[in-house]
């Protein structure tokens, strides 16, 4: 039965439907300080073969790919065909136009994957606890699933403090640890500090532009007003240009596929 929990989330599809055409540029700096640390986090080796779910433009992708001197090209998995659409031409991924449950419920796929990795898009599965539990029957033994939830940002919480917008709930962090321990795999979290730089202007656009889709409820006006509240308060002495520093943590749940001899002495 799916979990209600993640059940209750706007339908996002004309959200991604809109911000598809400013993607890449909402998110440069924040995927340009997350590669390192992802390549690193799920210890990303050139004979890997991973999954990117809900990878979006496969911009992302494309950098972990060069930066992991990968072999084999990633299978971004994105639902939406408006952020594939801007796919073409990049190299060392293969988008595939299936949302994660439609993907990993193809009961073919068995031990096959060394890595799949959600970044800010867990939360959008309908029914997490199948997904988790078919992700576990694709992996290989050693195999990673890791699952990267945005606790704190900086510059969105400003915002956050003058409009309605809200942060993601932190409730669902137990309950993801829960079900990826329900599915045999085992599980370790840590949290993953990250900085990058965003100039006022490039702050403003993204919010306009509803970068993430905590902000797609709010309306144009209620937007404005929030923009107007910083201007005259927390940015009041800041020039378009000028450069805001944000910082966002992250909390990375993993759970590894131990190999079948593991998996019969914890039984």
């Amino acid at each position: 039965m799916p979990d209600t929990h993640f059940l209750r989330q706007p339908d996002v599809k004309g959200h991604y439907n809109k911000v598809a055409d400013n993607f890449d540029d909402y998110f440069a700096e924040i995927h340009d300080s997350q590669l390192q640390s992802v390549v690193e986090k799920i210890d990303l080796q050139p004979h890997h073969l991973m999954v990117d779910v809900g990878s979006g433009t496969c911009r992302f992708a494309e950098q972990v790919h060069k930066f992991a001197q990968l072999q084999k090209p990633i299978i971004c998995v994105e639902p939406f065909p408006e952020m594939l659409a801007k796919a073409k031409g990049r190299k060392g991924v293969l988008p595939v136009l299936r949302g994660g449950e439609e993907f990993f419920n193809d009961a073919s796929l068995c031990d096959w994957f060394d890595r799949v990795l959600f970044i800010q898009s867990y939360h959008h599965l309908k029914d997490p606890s199948s997904v988790l539990q078919n992700i576990e029957r694709s992996l290989r033994p050693g195999g990673i699933c890791s699952i990267w939830n945005l606790t704190t940002h900086s510059c969105f919480e400003r915002f956050t403090r003058v409009t309605t917008a809200k942060l993601y709930s932190s409730s669902r962090h137990e309950e993801t640890y829960r079900l990826l321990q329900q599915a045999n795999l085992k599980v370790e979290r840590s949290n993953v500090l990250l900085t990058y730089d965003l100039t006022k202007a490039k702050l403003y656009s993204m919010l306009r532009g509803r970068f993430i889709t905590n902000l797609y409820e709010l309306t144009d006006q209620e937007i404005e007003d929030g923009i107007d509240k910083l201007e005259k308060n927390d940015f009041k002495s800041l020039q378009e240009d000028d450069v805001i520093e944000n910082k966002a943590t992250y909390l990375v749940i993993q759970g590894t596929k131990l190999n079948s001899i593991n998996n019969n002495m914890n039984s």
